[in-house]
């Protein structure tokens, strides 16, 4: 695979993993507000705490920027740190 073909895989799975998780977030809070209950304890923590919308619409995003922006010393590693984000 030749480095720019990469590279454009990179970006099109970073710029994914975090749509995906502003789309997980708006999912989230609409079955919420159907009256159905969050499983995941780290996310009813940050529900409960108004955590949640920080986290999954700002700070997830940015750091997927600052990797990408990083991205020659991350690239053997770019799909496992976008993998623990999301």
């Amino acid at each position: 695979m030749s480095k720019t073909l990469a590279q454009r895989l990179s970006g099109m799975m970073l710029f994914f993993t975090a749509l995906f998780n502003i789309v997980d977030y708006c999912l989230t809070m609409k079955v919420l507000e159907m009256g159905l209950v969050e499983w995941n304890p780290l996310v009813l923590l940050w529900i409960e705490t108004g955590e949640l919308h920080i986290i999954k619409i700002i700070l997830i995003p940015l750091i997927l920027l600052v990797i990408w922006k990083l991205r020659s010393y991350f690239q053997p590693r770019l799909i496992l740190y976008a993998t623990v984000l999301f």
